[in-house]
């Protein structure tokens, strides 16, 4: 098995990170990007590799000499601990290639493909089982000789591809049998629904195909099995200079010539995602300490295999190198990876953050979502916010650099000073030329005065981009959520409640405090809706099962998080009028156990979500919290019953009940009426758990 990486994007979304660096080698999680594609190819049994590098491609070929991805013999299967999977990896460098299509007619004109071959982006991280892709690719070409591309894709929903990864607008038409794909069209990213061209197919397809799927919540993973002659068609057609634009737009568009692209939608526990810009950079970065990229996560010591710095796992996803010194009285929250080397001063708070080896940060600083390399210093009572800061980079004490900054290796910022947001800075001036990313008429008025990096600072601020927040390293605004409550209010009550809906959709917080409460509002919402639109549509349990889990796991919360998140909606569910008595209160719940227990049991798997299950049954009947005025005093009674029936029905389990009585055992005597309401249940357990054995 043979594989094609094009170490090189041919954009500019990184200047002036690239300046001095090649994109591929940026570190992402202390570790240079390249160096997950290639140890993911060498995992999934690609013994030959080929690394097009344009751009410092001498640096390219150096790093993979130096990082022990030399031309190794394939067939020796055999490496000793700490070593690398045998893979030979060659360097094609051509610095005169200014496009993907320039430079796979290169490595077409070396011949050196000899067969079907993994093509991918060298800025790619992914996880992805390549064994049934493969397989599938291989039986249908077979059959099918000009079915020249597999394109893997991922189900990721539009707002997560468009506002937390900053891709584009993507729409794909596929036969619905055979996933060959009729029609690819994207779009620029940040498109508002209201200004999205249209999508057009053309009439003829339905004539060609029986069923066509239209897909808009997939994402490209720009990992692709071509055949050879995939290589032949490039060299054939001069006018292929981007491989999804031109390549396959181009393929679909002349369907007389009976070349055929088909697509694989990878499986939801596989992980794949394309670093193209700032926003991806910090998406793909979180992801990484987040695990969803496992085994190629910091403390694994997979990537890369050679290097000596290791890091210990602890709460929260923090990632420790034994080597960094942290202050006792600095604040480490959640998402943070610090580097060997490395001291944090005491006061200092840092979160979602990478602080690359030898970093000093001083005394009560800053430090969120930031993203700060190898040898950069920050000194007392500064921050910095959602920002890149390159190697060796200076903020003198009492500095500020705000967030979507991106300052360039070797940059100082004067003391006091305040980097305006989205500014760049770099030690080099801006080259003049015209780029459709810069604005051309300002690229020649580079500065480097006291107004730009503050007194004593250096570096010269680039021309603004046309930036915006779903291209920038900080993080887009929280989505607001579909509100369906006014589907079931009164007029009287949209009318009273329009001018507050408007006021909080308008409202914005600086505080991280505020911040959290909103999104907590968000996430709470979203539950509500979930479950209210299941009942009131009567769409599938398990569409309800698919969304709840992707919140759950989205925002790394249990289900007992899940299940105390109720709506006032949900009050419109219940009848009119209350049970007389324990028998028809038992009755009512029965039929609806029967209805929702296979969707409680699909969440409830664990001891741990049973008893908070229980927990949260308590607070319910005693209408705490969020279940105010919910009327889950009339349960109370009945409570003792209630257990027996959710255990007779398996959403419950003995040990999680009688964990649930121990626990409730060591609390305050105020809190122990629920398990006096319960104990004659409990008894009847642990008298038949004693017969039994």
């Amino acid at each position: 098995l043979q594989a094609v990486v094009l170490a090189d994007s041919f954009a500019t979304a990184f200047k002036p990170l690239t300046e001095k660096t090649p994109k591929a080698l940026v570190p992402l999680g202390h570790v240079p990007m390249l160096e997950y594609t290639l140890e993911w190819l060498s995992s999934q049994g690609v013994e030959e590799t080929y690394v097009l590098a344009c751009a410092h491609a001498e640096m390219i070929d150096q790093y993979l000499k130096s990082a022990g991805w030399g031309e190794g013999d394939a067939g020796d299967k055999e490496t000793k601990p700490g070593q690398r999977r045998r893979m030979t990896t060659k360097c094609v460098p051509s610095a005169s290639c200014v496009s993907a299509g320039e430079a796979l007619r290169l490595i077409d004109h070396k011949h050196v493909i000899r067969s079907d071959f993994v093509l991918v982006s060298g800025d790619v991280v992914t996880n992805i089982d390549l064994k049934d892709a493969l397989e599938r690719h291989r039986a249908r070409r077979k059959k099918e000789k000009l079915a020249v591309m597999t394109v893997c894709l991922r189900n990721v929903g539009a707002s997560v591809r468009e506002s937390r990864y900053g891709d584009s607008n993507l729409t794909i038409a596929m036969d619905a049998e055979t996933n060959k794909i009729v029609h690819y069209e994207e779009h620029g990213s940040g498109h508002s629904a209201t200004k999205l061209p249209p999508t057009s197919l053309d009439a003829s397809l339905f004539g060609e195909v029986k069923n066509i799927r239209v897909r808009t919540d997939l994402m490209d993973c720009h990992v692709d099995i071509c055949a050879p002659e995939f290589l032949m068609l490039f060299t054939d057609n001069f006018d292929y200079q981007h491989i999804r634009r031109d390549f396959i737009v181009g393929t679909l568009n002349e369907r007389e010539l009976g070349n055929t692209i088909y697509g694989y939608e990878i499986s939801r526990y596989d992980y794949a995602a394309r670093v193209h810009n700032l926003r991806s950079y910090d998406a793909v970065s979180r992801d990484i300490l987040n695990r969803w990229t496992f085994p190629y996560v910091p403390d694994t010591r997979v990537v890369p295999v050679q290097d000596p710095q290791t890091f210990t796992h602890t709460w929260g996803n923090n990632y420790l190198s034994p080597d960094c010194e942290v202050h006792e009285s600095a604040k480490l929250t959640k998402g943070c990876s610090i580097g060997a080397g490395t001291m944090i001063g005491a006061g200092t708070s840092v979160s979602h953050s990478v602080i690359g080896k030898n970093v000093i940060i001083g005394q009560n600083c800053v430090i969120s979502g930031a993203y700060i390399f190898d040898g950069a210093r920050i000194e007392n009572e500064s921050s910095v916010t959602s920002a890149i800061l390159q190697e060796a980079v200076v903020v003198h004490a009492y500095a500020h650099v705000t967030a979507g900054c991106v300052l360039a290796a070797d940059v100082v910022i004067g003391s006091g000073f305040s980097v305006k947001p989205n500014t760049r800075i770099s030690l080099k001036a801006q080259p003049a030329i015209e780029d459709d990313d810069y604005d051309s008429d300002d690229s020649e008025h580079a500065i480097w005065a006291p107004t730009s990096v503050g007194a004593g600072g250096a570096g010269y601020v680039w021309a603004p981009r046309e930036e915006s927040w779903f291209r920038n390293i900080a993080q887009p605004k929280a989505r607001e959520p579909y509100d369906c409550s006014h589907e079931y209010a009164t007029d009287e009550a949209k009318r009273e409640s329009a001018p507050d809906s408007r006021a909080a959709a308008v409202a914005e917080s600086d505080s991280d405090e505020q911040e959290d409460v909103k999104r907590e509002g968000v996430f709470q919402r979203e539950v509500a809706e979930t479950f209210l639109r299941c009942v009131k549509q009567g769409y599938a349990q398990e569409n309800a099962v698919v969304e709840l889990q992707g919140l759950k796991m989205a925002e790394n919360r249990t289900f007992a998080d899940i299940a105390r998140y109720t709506s006032r909606e949900n009050v419109k569910l219940y009848p009119a009028t209350a049970p007389s008595g324990t028998p028809e209160l038992l009755k009512r719940l029965r039929e609806r156990l029967k209805e929702w227990a296979p969707l409680l049991s699909r969440f409830l798997r664990s001891e741990d979500d049973q008893v908070e299950a229980l927990l949260t049954l308590e607070e319910f009947c005693s209408e705490d919290e969020v279940f105010k005025g919910m009327g889950g005093a009339v349960c109370v009674p009945s409570f003792a019953k209630i257990l027996h029936m959710l255990y007779d029905m398996d959403v419950i389990g003995e040990e999680s009940v009688l964990a649930w009585a121990e626990e409730k055992a060591e609390a305050d005597e105020a809190d122990k009426k629920f398990l006096r309401l319960a104990q004659p249940f409990i008894d009847w357990l642990e008298e038949a758990s004693s017969e039994e054995e």
